[in-house]
């Protein structure tokens, strides 16, 4: 009796685990089945574009420090950071009391001499004439012409020295000498600053000013792709700031020389763009896109499409969809990037392809597709 229950229930724990077994077996069946093991992508007609990005720093491209010709204590400094000048627009206004009395005294030290050039040639006139009619000897007129030479050469130190006294005092009001904007302000009103002439550290900055209607990027390009990068082609520049804004921008050098940063081997791109707003702000960072290659109303399919890939010899297929099913065809390929290819032939525009999901993600795919409708631009 005992014997017999024992093997009932061992019959029972058989059944239990089949039929267990056989409900997770289905049970797994059905979850894979819930997710699609692919997806169909239209073939689009489009712009293939080949790139090169790259991150870089926003700076002026004309950045000029402004300095003092004149040294002395700060009057006026009408300017702050950000603020918008033009050329001639005043800076600051130093103070020019001793200036202002030199510049006097040059003007009378001119006015003398004026009046001491004009009696001399007076006289000198005078003796030639009393020379003529054998009234003088020639000693006496030799010191007459001596005199006047001499009226003569003072007359060119005092208007030297006014010019001098005239340029040292306008060089205590100091003026922009390009337009754009007030990136720094380096004094305050009532500072002694030092002469950029006479002082041997160059003099004290003032205030640094740039054009920033259009700015520079030095971008540092991977050895890799700098042989592709020409001069001349164009590159978009977004700012982190301003994620949403593209800015156009043109390769206008490339640095002869590699940097080597933590063993990468990089090439400083030069890039110039357009500014119009002022939105980029110096020492903004900011991606770079270089387009080396576009071209336009191509026909486009996804990369991870095609099948052949890994095999250079072999050719290259698609999965294309029909109306009994999916059949295989051949296609050739033009331009290619890491997503997308050129479709030369094989497919025509609207034939939608397979693309199996076992080797990429659902999430991957999908972000391509919303790439194709809200750009339709690879």
């Amino acid at each position: 009796m005992r014997r017999s229950i024992v093997v009932i229930l061992l019959v029972v724990v058989v059944v239990l685990a089949a039929s267990g077994a056989l409900f997770f077996s289905r049970r797994g069946g059905s979850a894979q089945s819930q997710g699609p093991l692919f997806k169909l992508i239209p073939v689009q007609r489009g712009t293939f574009a080949l790139t090169v990005s790259a991150s870089g720093m926003i700076e002026p491209i004309n950045r000029v420090e402004i300095r003092s010709k004149a040294s002395g204590q700060i009057m006026e400094l009408p300017i702050e950071a950000g603020q918008i000048v033009n050329g001639g627009d005043l800076i600051a206004r130093l103070d020019a009391t001793d200036a202002a009395a030199d510049l006097k005294r040059a003007e009378a030290e001119l006015e003398i001499s004026e009046i001491e050039a004009r009696q001399t040639e007076r006289e000198l006139a005078r003796q030639k004439q009393l020379f003529e009619q054998d009234l003088i000897s020639v000693a006496v007129l030799e010191v007459a012409e001596l005199a006047a030479s001499r009226a003569r050469a003072n007359l060119l130190l005092a208007r030297t020295e006014l010019q001098r006294a005239q340029e040292l005092f306008d060089d205590t009001v100091i003026r922009s000498p390009v337009g754009g904007t007030v990136l720094q302000k380096a004094v305050e009103e009532g500072q002694i600053i030092s002469s950029a002439t006479s002082s041997a550290s160059g003099g004290t900055v003032l205030a640094t000013v740039a054009d920033m209607g259009r700015v520079q990027v030095t971008a540092a390009v991977h050895e890799i792709d700098i042989g592709r990068i020409r001069t001349g082609m164009i590159a978009s520049v977004v700012a982190n700031a301003y994620a949403d804004d593209e800015f156009t921008g043109t390769v206008v050098r490339i640095a002869p020389e590699a940097e080597v940063i933590q063993n990468v081997t990089q090439f400083d791109v030069l890039i110039e763009a357009e500014n119009p707003d002022g939105l980029l702000k110096s020492g903004m960072n900011c991606s770079v896109t270089i387009e080396l290659l576009r071209k336009e109303d191509v026909l486009l399919i996804p990369l991870w499409a095609l099948k052949g890939l890994d095999d250079p010899e072999g050719g290259l297929a698609v999965s294309v969809k029909t109306a009994t099913g999916f059949e295989e065809r051949d296609v050739q390929i033009g331009l290619k990037d890491l997503g997308v290819a050129e479709v030369l032939e094989g497919l025509s525009e609207g034939d939608e392809v397979r693309v199996s999901l076992t080797s990429r993600s659902w999430d991957d795919n999908q972000r391509l597709q919303d790439r194709i409708r809200s750009n339709r631009s690879f």
